[in-house]
């Protein structure tokens, strides 16, 4: 990830646009800086704004291979998450971790949607990106037209169905 760079009069600046290899033909990349982080993110395409969030480990990029079809329809934004791929957060992660947590990645990429001139939008999130799209659609339902939540169970579901077998069996999650 390339360093901020600072302007002649002194102004940071965010760090160059990374390159995208071919994966993204015909979007444009860009920086967005909200209030505690500077995200980036790919977006082109004809119709209704849909924000795709990925998941852990992955960057935007994952979405490479659908965004194309998916910009037929929609203006696609695919961006990476606070701490994530080119996206940089901030260096302290804050009492129990709370500049990273899903309510603030949520706030980070309603405020990208903001930048983009989109008050509502669809949503569709894998993973850590699905678990941020929940969080968003509970913080700013009027934002939301529409999500889908790839590959996750709802935390809140999650825990009022925990039974023994279940905890023994999906282990990672209860330490």
């Amino acid at each position: 990830r390339a360093a901020a760079q600072t302007g002649s009069r002194g102004a940071v600046l965010p760090p160059a646009l990374p390159p995208d290899a071919g994966l993204f033909g015909g979007f444009e990349a860009r920086w967005v800086r909200t209030r505690g982080a500077d995200i980036f993110l790919r977006h082109g395409g004809d119709g209704p704004p849909l924000l795709l969030l990925h998941g852990n480990p992955l960057t935007h990029a994952s979405w490479h291979q659908i965004a194309g079809p998916l910009a037929k329809r929609f203006h696609v934004v695919a961006a990476d998450l606070r701490g994530y791929g080119d996206s940089i957060g901030p260096t302290d992660a804050g009492t129990n971790h709370v500049n990273y947590s899903f309510r603030v990645m949520a706030q980070d990429q309603v405020e990208v949607m903001t930048a983009l001139g989109h008050d509502r939008f669809f949503l569709a999130g894998h993973d850590r990106g699905a678990r941020t799209a929940h969080r968003m659609t509970l913080d700013h339902p009027e934002r939301v037209r529409k999500v889908a939540l790839l590959d996750i169970v709802p935390t809140r579901y999650v825990w009022a169905h925990t039974s023994r077998e279940w905890a023994l069996g999906a282990w990672h999650w209860a330490f």
